[in-house]
C-alpha cells in the first residue's frame, strides 16, 4: 500500500491502470508462491488505450491548469526540456521517467514532485 500512495489519484482513477496494478500484486503473488509467474499481455485493457507518458503529463498539466511544452533550444544529455508551469522538467518519454532540474542538479520526480515544485516556486516569489 505504500507505493500506491506515491501514485497520483488521477492514474488511480484510470480502470486500465488498476487493472494493471492488480495484474502486477498476482505476479508478485506467483512469485512468492513460488509458481511460474504469467506475465499480462501488453494490449490494452477494456477498450481504453494506453497512454503514453507524454500524454499521461500533458493531461496531468491540463487538469492543474498548467502549460506544458518544450523550451525551444534547451536540451539535456540529447533530450528536449519541457516547461511545466514554472519548472523544467526533461521526459525520457522512450524509458517512461521524468526528471527536474533542482538546485543540485537532475533528479527523478513524480508529477505530484512538479506540482509542489511548481507551487513552492510561487510561493517564494510573493
Amino acid at each position: 500500500m505504500g507505493w500506491k500512495g506515491l501514485l497520483p489519484q488521477e492514474l488511480l482513477a484510470n480502470k486500465s491502470i488498476r487493472n494493471q496494478l492488480h495484474c502486477g500484486l498476482e505476479m508478485m503473488a506467483q512469485a512468492v508462491d513460488r509458481v511460474p509467474v504469467v506475465q499480462p499481455a501488453v494490449a490494452p485493457m477494456d477498450g481504453v488505450p494506453e497512454m503514453s507518458l507524454k500524454e499521461v503529463v500533458e493531461a496531468y498539466a491540463q487538469q492543474h491548469e498548467l502549460i506544458f511544452k518544450p523550451k525551444p533550444g534547451r536540451m539535456h544529455n540529447g533530450q528536449q526540456i519541457y516547461g511545466l508551469g514554472d519548472i523544467s522538467g526533461c521526459y525520457r518519454f522512450t524509458h517512461q521517467k521524468v526528471f527536474a532540474q533542482k538546485d543540485n542538479g537532475w533528479s527523478l520526480v513524480s508529477l505530484d514532485d512538479l506540482l509542489k515544485m511548481h507551487s513552492n516556486s510561487l510561493t517564494s516569489r510573493r
